[in-house]
């Protein structure tokens, strides 16, 4: 779905539209742990039957209509792109790993609440570093270093030398937008939304199997912009 809504950017540049999919359950999603980069479950027999399901949903994108599909390299997110979109050409970015949750890592709020760090962390309303484990800045700076690989990419595919201008845009362009998607990990979703479209980590928390679709965008300074978030979960038709 596209909205052209940007009044004040009509330099910009639009290279292509991306879903950004999270991963299908896990068992371990399913007791509520901490299930990050040092953790690579199998989907549950649960997750994969409604990952399967996937593939007639509204608000996904069929597969004639993406030229590629990235991924992290973790098998939940191997395993979600392919049997979702078996046929798509697909690449694995070794940035996109989820974050290692330290010692929290495995366990759920049953076993770690009367660890004092544990609950250090929750009254910092979840927002500091893991004990023990990757820091914020280091797993964002790795997160950014694997989408502007993606967006380097998508540079190449879009009309002309610097993708399609707003300013210029006609119903023929719009329908050459290229689509690509990202089936990832939750943390993976909130922190390149975060960043480029605005808003808090927390704001782009999703369930497994859902997501958000957008457009990215580059300015006349040639800095990202993701515009036009729509939210890909039941209940969302695509327009």
């Amino acid at each position: 779905m596209i909205r052209w809504k940007i009044e004040d950017a009509r330099k910009w540049s639009c290279l292509g539209r991306i879903f950004f999919i999270r991963h299908g359950s896990t068992p371990g999603n399913a007791q509520g742990r901490y299930i990050g980069s040092a953790s690579d479950e199998e989907l549950s027999m649960e997750g994969m039957l409604a990952v399967k399901a996937l593939r007639d949903a509204p608000y996904l994108p069929a597969p004639s209509e993406l030229l590629k599909l990235y991924m992290s390299p973790m098998m939940r997110c191997r395993q979600t792109a392919g049997l979702i979109y078996p046929e798509v050409l697909k690449e694995s970015i070794e940035d996109w790993r989820e974050i290692y949750f330290g010692r929290f890592e495995g366990h759920n709020y049953e076993e770690l609440k009367g660890d004092a760090a544990y609950q250090a962390w929750i009254d910092g309303r979840g927002q500091g570093d893991f004990p023990e484990g990757e820091s914020r800045a280091a797993f964002q700076k790795r997160v950014l270093r694997g989408f502007d690989r993606v967006v380097t990419e998508m540079e190449t595919w879009t009309p002309g030398e610097t993708g399609i201008r707003l300013e210029s845009m006609t119903e023929r362009a719009k329908r050459e937008i290229p689509n690509a998607a990202a089936v990832v990990h939750g943390g993976v979703i909130m922190t390149i939304l975060s960043v480029y479209a605005g808003g808090t980590y927390f704001d782009y928390q999703c369930a497994n199997g859902e997501g958000f679709a957008c457009l990215i965008m580059l300015d006349e300074g040639h800095k990202i912009h993701l515009t036009d978030l729509v939210p890909l979960r039941a209940g969302e038709e695509k327009e």
